[in-house]
């Protein structure tokens, strides 16, 4: 049997989903609720180490089309999909990097 859960609750974007818009290289677009977890871009002062990437969680279902370098927009932020990561609940971490 499938693990099958509703996670309508967790991407409610009353509580900590924020609404996204994934563009695929092949040109089709996903309107996406999400978790956003941005870290300081520089932790350490000007010139250090990043300490981590930003990052969001999404429905797997929802982004099954997305492939590493697909367009990624959050707020007014673009990025590009650096790694897709499911992990077997029906969630997938996508690792982001910024958009030149």
């Amino acid at each position: 049997m499938a693990f099958a859960e509703d996670l309508s609750l967790f991407f409610d974007t009353d509580e900590f989903a924020v609404e996204a818009t994934a563009t695929t290289r092949a040109g089709a677009t996903l309107q996406l609720k999400v978790i956003f977890d941005a870290p300081p871009a520089d932790a350490f002062g000007a010139g250090g180490m990043e300490a981590s990437q930003p990052a969001v969680l999404v429905a797997t279902s929802a982004v099954e089309a997305l492939r590493q370098g697909d367009l990624f927009v959050v707020g007014a932020r673009s990025y590009r999909v650096e790694n897709t990561q499911p992990d077997g609940t029906g969630v997938t971490r996508l690792l982001l990097e910024r958009a030149a």
